[in-house]
């Protein structure tokens, strides 16, 4: 069964924002704390998946937040709204 797991392919294209993000996450949680519990694991990981949402400026975002650019390329509130 692991073996299975391990050898998952993600479609083409995906791997390496799967592989990125996997890389930030550990450099700013895992690598960065000595857990006592998974309950302090959790709430590191939430608090670091909310700055990387919102504070942490992306690159592949044109150095937008996902937040940003989330409300930029909205229909509702950006002009690439279908009229």
């Amino acid at each position: 069964m692991v073996r299975s797991l391990l050898r998952w392919h993600w479609p083409s294209g995906q791997n390496g924002f799967i592989e990125r993000f996997n890389g930030s996450f550990r450099r700013g949680v895992l690598d960065m704390h000595v857990f006592r519990n998974l309950t302090e694991v959790r709430e590191q990981a939430e608090q670091w998946l909310a700055d990387y949402n919102t504070e942490i400026p992306h690159d592949s975002l044109g150095g937008l937040t996902p937040a940003e650019f989330r409300l930029q390329n909205d229909p509702a509130t950006s002009n690439l709204a279908w009229h």
